[in-house]
């Protein structure tokens, strides 16, 4: 799914100047390399974070995941949502981000 979307988004220019971040809560996990996994899995190539304590998921108040925030350039939230993200949402939160 998510591959599907970045390769049609970014053929179209859409997310040329978007920078994505997957971060893994690796405390959640039972398994530190899950998030390599997945991404693998998805076939996404983008900078996996890892939040080895907790503290991405406190600061930002992510109380289940998958958790999507978007921030605009001065990194102010301007879109969250909690589940399976859609293509439309996404262009929909790029584009009250200014992108």
């Amino acid at each position: 799914m998510l591959s599907a979307l970045f390769s049609k988004e970014t053929a179209e220019g859409i997310f040329a100047d978007t920078v994505f971040y997957a971060v893994n809560m690796t405390s959640l996990e039972k398994k530190p390399d899950d998030g390599i996994q997945w991404l693998q899995s998805e076939e996404l190539s983008m900078p996996l974070l890892l939040d080895v304590n907790g503290t991405a998921q406190r600061v930002y108040g992510v109380s289940s995941l998958p958790t999507t925030i978007i921030f605009d350039a001065e990194g102010r939230e301007i879109s969250r949502k909690t589940g399976t993200v859609s293509r439309g949402m996404l262009k929909s939160a790029l584009h009250r981000a200014g992108r």
